[in-house]
């Protein structure tokens, strides 16, 4: 269960803020969640602007960015 939220955590969190807080995943596995989301969001903007159309409701690279440095620093901490 743990693998399929890191490779594929669009489709288990609402946002990046409840992927942080997920208790059941260690600080890495967070980052590489996170980094996962980033790049999908990321294929999926491409494609948009390409005009291959829109897969609905996408989380902002912004957001996930935010969340990547929150993790990050509750590490440091």
């Amino acid at each position: 269960m743990n693998r399929d939220k890191i490779s594929l955590p669009m489709e288990h969190y609402e946002s990046p803020q409840s992927l942080i807080h997920d208790n059941e995943l260690e600080m890495k596995d967070k980052l590489s969640a996170l980094r996962n989301w980033k790049d999908s969001v990321k294929q999926v903007l491409e494609c948009e602007n390409e005009g291959m159309g829109s897969t609905g409701s996408l989380t902002k690279i912004k957001d996930i960015d935010s969340a990547i440095e929150e993790v990050k620093s509750s590490v440091k901490s």
